[in-house]
């Protein structure tokens, strides 16, 4: 699973990088941790570009991720941790 997180990060890297660096933190219970950060900017949609990663998280590890949290380290401005679970049936209720 670890080369096809590269590989989805490398090609989140080719759309938006240096604007924002994703890099792999950790998983576990079908989760994933991911630490975003750079200068990208909070009033443009900041969702926006954990989405994006989420879909291109999904179309290399061969099922649907989605956004289950997200924590801000000093307000945002050091960067963002984002947790992605495998979305399933009962996450649909």
């Amino acid at each position: 699973m670890n080369e096809e997180i590269e590989r989805a990060i490398a090609e989140f890297h080719d759309k938006v990088f240096p604007e924002v660096i994703v890099r792999h933190i950790g998983e576990g219970n079908n989760k994933l941790a991911f630490f975003f950060t750079g200068p990208f900017c909070f009033s443009c949609g900041l969702s926006d570009y954990f989405d994006d990663f989420s879909f291109i998280l999904s179309k290399h590890l061969g099922e649907r991720y989605i956004v289950e949290d997200r924590h801000p380290l000093n307000d945002g401005d050091s960067g963002w941790i984002v947790i992605y679970v495998a979305e399933r049936e009962e996450n649909h209720n």
